[in-house]
């Protein structure tokens, strides 16, 4: 697993000379330096913070993942989303200059309109609960964390400011967890993020004002954007795989993620990467990672090929003349056969939500089925049309 690897195998040195001190400070290789560039006209770069304690926050409020999240968030990008740069601040190295810094001189120097930037944040948030939404940097204050943290009223109009790149997502795992002096530590929601730059995207590990759990969102944020997300495998990951994946993923818990934005639902935010893929490298656990989550009624519609078959989880194969419907059956994958030019080929496709799946034959000769497509981003479940 890469969870027990150890910390000189996951983070390596970005061009710009920064090092690995304390909590984790800057890391990734240069774009020049990968040996196979999955993405050569297009930079990917992530800014990863995870803030497990706090310079002005007692003990009692620490959290027990936020600072392993990230660095295993980090790695996810670094490997099997196949980032360009990614940049890790945690704990003391995650003051609020820090983060800025990273945003608006480090990552600023390799995004522009063609680029994409994905800024995922795991501490603690303030302020959801009366208006006032905020993500608390290392060095904030509850009393006065709308000035020195990161008021999400502003935040995302300045990392577009700063970054220019051409596709942002936010992602917050804000711990909604204890109060202090009556304060209670509710981060903002998807939903809450208001002067959103253009094609700016937006994930929240819960609802407002919902629990939400340390240690349980970053896990499955990282195995979808490792490749488990890519539902049609084509290699990228879009906001509405990650919507599909994580919505699936968290069917049926206490806290379900919110999702929000002003741009395309179809913005690609990773590329490159091994389709069905985990952080460990291996393919998903069912069980584990899709539950009992249920579709109802899948209809498969084949457009090259004969005697396709479906087979999804719980189901026996389904032959199909063309189309076939598959119904009442767990979300997860489902494997794909047809006959082409009297040779058998083969696929995967994750089905996790009702609708039409239109599959086709790529050029590599293996199957793939584009999912239906997300009409809203609004709230925490997928809706398709």
């Amino acid at each position: 697993m890469l969870a027990s690897r150890p910390l000189s195998a996951i983070v390596r040195t970005a061009a710009w000379g920064a090092t690995v001190a304390g909590g984790l400070s800057l890391a990734a290789p240069a774009h020049a330096q990968r040996a196979s560039d999955p993405h050569p006209d297009k930079t990917y770069v992530a800014v990863v913070v995870g803030l497990s304690v706090y310079d002005n926050l007692p003990d009692e409020v620490e959290l027990d993942f936020a600072r392993s999240d990230a660095a295993t968030v980090a790695s996810a990008f670094n490997e099997g989303g196949a980032f360009d740069y990614v940049f890790l601040l945690s704990d003391s190295n995650a003051k609020k200059a820090d983060i800025v810094e990273a945003l608006r001189e480090k990552a600023a120097q390799f995004t522009g309109p063609n680029d994409v930037l994905v800024f995922y944040f795991a501490g603690h948030g303030v302020g959801a609960d009366f208006g006032l939404p905020t993500l608390l940097a290392f060095d904030s204050t509850i009393a006065n964390g709308h000035e020195d943290g990161l008021p999400v009223d502003t935040f995302a109009t300045d990392v577009a400011t700063w970054t220019r790149a051409g596709a942002t997502l936010i992602v917050t795992d804000a711990i909604h967890k204890n109060q202090l002096d009556g304060i209670y530590f509710y981060g903002a929601s998807a939903d809450q993020w208001t002067n959103l730059g253009p094609s700016t995207m937006v994930i929240s590990s819960s609802q407002s004002n919902q629990p939400a759990e340390d240690g349980k969102f970053g896990l499955a944020f990282a195995d979808a954007i490792s490749g488990a997300a890519d539902a049609d495998g084509n290699k990228d990951i879009t906001f509405s795989e990650l919507q599909d994946y994580l919505t699936t993923r968290f069917d049926g818990k206490p806290q379900s993620p919110a999702f929000h934005g002003s741009g395309s639902t179809d913005l690609v935010f990773a590329s490159g990467v091994t389709p069905g893929r985990t952080l460990d490298g291996g393919a998903p656990d069912q069980a584990l990672v899709f539950g009992d989550h249920e579709v109802y009624a899948a209809k498969f519609v084949f457009h090259d090929g004969s005697s396709p078959a479906v087979t999804c989880r719980d189901k026996p194969t389904t032959p199909c003349d063309n189309l076939c419907y598959v119904r009442n059956f767990k979300a997860g994958p489902c494997k794909l056969t047809a006959l082409k030019d009297g040779e058998r080929i083969e696929g995967v496709t994750l089905a996790l939500v009702p609708g039409k799946y239109d599959c086709n034959v790529r050029t590599d000769n293996s199957l793939s089925c584009i999912p239906p497509q997300i009409s809203s981003v609004t709230g925490g479940a997928a809706k398709t049309r």
